[in-house]
């Protein structure tokens, strides 16, 4: 038997959640479940194999999409392919990451760990991918506020700026941007402390900088 068209799923969903009979977030969840479950190449071995067809430059585009159509049953993979050695995939695989958002927030700790990655692109994008989970997620948003305090600076500035791009749910990280503000010996980790301040809380503060300073 074929499966049934896409359109139809969506629309005995949005009929379900109208009426009452699931909240939004169960519909989201339930629409991923089924999905996945119409999607039969969301095997361990599928899914492996689109990882290898990352390093693929004319396969990575189709791999990508089914990487992240397979949702939280390619997590697993995605936080072994954050340590291959090749950095654009290391890139993708974040990307992936951020894209599949909340259901991934088991890779938080190796997404912390690219932070200290040596290429910036790897460390903007998982910068990018901490800020989507910690907007859905107190625990993220926790664990950024305690970075600020990591004796890596490539940590700390990450973990500003993703602070920064979470806005006003991590008002309780105010207090600890401010400390860094104030006491932080990098100029680029205090910048971004105050581009996260400015973001959070509309009650700004100033420390003039001279930027020939941070060179």
């Amino acid at each position: 038997m074929s499966n049934p068209p896409k359109k139809y799923l969506t629309a005995v969903f949005v009929v379900l959640a109208l009426l009452g009979g699931i909240s939004l977030i169960a519909l989201v969840d339930l629409r991923v479940f089924v999905q996945i479950s119409l999607n039969v190449s969301c095997s361990n071995t599928e899914i492996e194999k689109h990882i290898k067809q990352l390093e693929n430059k004319q396969l990575e585009a189709e791999a990508y999409d089914a990487i992240v159509k397979c949702n939280f049953k390619s997590v697993s993979a995605l936080i072994k392919a954050l340590e291959n050695k090749d950095e654009k995939v290391r890139i993708v695989a974040i990307d992936a990451l951020d894209e599949i958002g909340l259901n991934a927030e088991s890779a938080v700790p190796s997404l912390f760990n690219a932070l200290k990655d040596k290429d910036f692109m790897v460390r903007s994008s998982a910068t990018d991918a901490l800020a989507k989970i910690g907007k859905k997620s107190k625990s993220t948003t926790r664990q950024l506020i305690n970075a600020l305090q990591h004796e890596n600076e490539n940590v700390r500035l990450g973990a500003a700026d993703a602070l920064g791009k979470i806005g006003y749910r991590a008002k309780d990280a105010l207090p600890m941007l401010k400390k860094v503000y104030y006491q932080d010996q990098n100029l680029h980790v205090i910048g971004r402390a105050s581009i996260a301040i400015s973001k959070i809380d509309s009650h700004k503060i100033s420390r003039p900088i001279k930027l020939h300073e941070a060179y």
